[in-house]
């Protein structure tokens, strides 16, 4: 019997001596650093569910922030997820998420995110209920409740931020999840808690006198990349299925925090930013809105500057369209940008816009 199986039998029927020593076991196990598939084969899933699931005490909260750690690592592999959906145990996770440290919390928000898109991808035609019961699970309880986790979140790390957010993108595939996210009164929360975490660019989160070296900010840097690009992720999804919640962000601080998101040095926020902007100002009716965020155009112009020849042509279309609500600023800024923008950017914006008028006719 290997170590890990040890520890799974003494955690399932020692007694209370045994278990004590059993979670020591598991704590020594950040040296050895088992596989998913190691921990998966040696019957700890369950075990690892149920740990989770206990009211957490000082010393049980560190074993439950382990014990997340290696439920994370089984997920990502075939047997530890095939595991996991056969338990069934989406209801002991979600239960989990109401106490237990960010780092907890976190964790097993990614670990619903993973059974979220699993389930969706193993959905078979003889297990349609099961499907049905474990996605309406995950839409109706778990996200609403990964939204209080989010509300509480005031003190996470970057990595437990981005881990939350990750999770939660996974989980809102669909307009169901979606509008179980918005009624839950998530894009409150995400206007407040966007609007102070420091954007990808700002130095505020990275001076230098917090790190020891260029390649801990570096690393810093690229969490930071990673919250926004999976925060932006959650609102393009509600921006595709939910209307009502597409008026909330139009309506609130969270429209300044996408147009801001243009001009992050990652490429790939820029682009699920401008892709979710593109989207919200194809509704005329939504179009008024912008004005309230015209001091924020300059991120659009920034834009324009980007090397990628897609965020350039969408943020000059972009701006085209808002530039009649939002004042002489942006008239002002789109000259300037035009000068700017190489020729072959100008080329493909109008190649566009002629066949986007073409569609229309035909």
């Amino acid at each position: 019997m290997t170590g890990l199986m040890q520890i799974a039998q003494q955690l399932k029927y020692g007694g209370t001596y045994e278990r004590v020593l059993a979670c020591q076991r598991l704590m020594g196990l950040d040296k050895s650093a088992p596989s998913g598939d190691e921990v998966a084969k040696a019957g700890l899933v369950p075990v690892l569910v149920a740990l989770l699931v206990q009211l957490p005490t000082h010393r049980r909260a560190e074993v439950q922030d382990q014990a997340a750690c290696l439920l994370l690592e089984a997920a990502a592999s075939d047997n530890g997820m095939e595991e996991l959906l056969h338990l069934n145990c989406v209801t002991h996770l979600t239960a989990a998420l109401l106490s237990g440290s960010c780092v907890k919390r976190a964790r097993v928000t990614a670990i619903l995110g993973m059974i979220s898109i699993s389930t969706q991808d193993q959905q078979k035609p003889d297990q349609l209920i099961q499907y049905c019961q474990t996605m309406t699970m995950l839409a109706v309880s778990s996200v609403p409740e990964v939204v209080t986790v989010l509300a509480q979140s005031g003190s996470a790390d970057a990595a437990s931020l981005a881990m939350m957010f990750k999770g939660l993108e996974a989980l809102l595939q669909g307009p169901v999840p979606v509008e179980c996210f918005v009624q839950a009164g998530a894009l409150e929360v995400l206007g407040t808690l966007l609007t102070t975490l420091p954007l990808p660019q700002s130095q505020d989160l990275l001076s230098s006198s917090m790190y020891d070296d260029d390649c801990e900010l570096e690393d810093m840097s690229t969490v930071v990349q990673e919250v926004w690009l999976a925060a932006v992720g959650v609102l393009s999804q509600v921006v595709v299925h939910n209307p009502r919640g597409s008026k909330q962000i139009l309506q609130g601080p969270l429209l300044a925090v996408l147009m801001q998101c243009c001009s992050s040095p990652s490429l790939e926020v820029q682009q699920l930013a401008l892709a979710a902007l593109t989207s919200l100002a194809a509704v005329p009716a939504h179009l008024p809105a912008f004005s309230r965020a015209d001091e924020h155009i300059l991120h659009l112009a920034l834009a324009m500057q980007s090397p990628s020849r897609l965020v350039q042509v969408r943020a000059l279309q972009l701006i085209k369209v808002v530039s009649p609500f939002t004042g002489d600023l942006a008239e002002q800024l789109l000259v300037q940008a035009l000068d700017s923008l190489p020729y072959n950017a100008l080329q493909a914006g109008a190649q566009c816009e002629s066949s986007d008028s073409t569609s229309e006719m035909a």
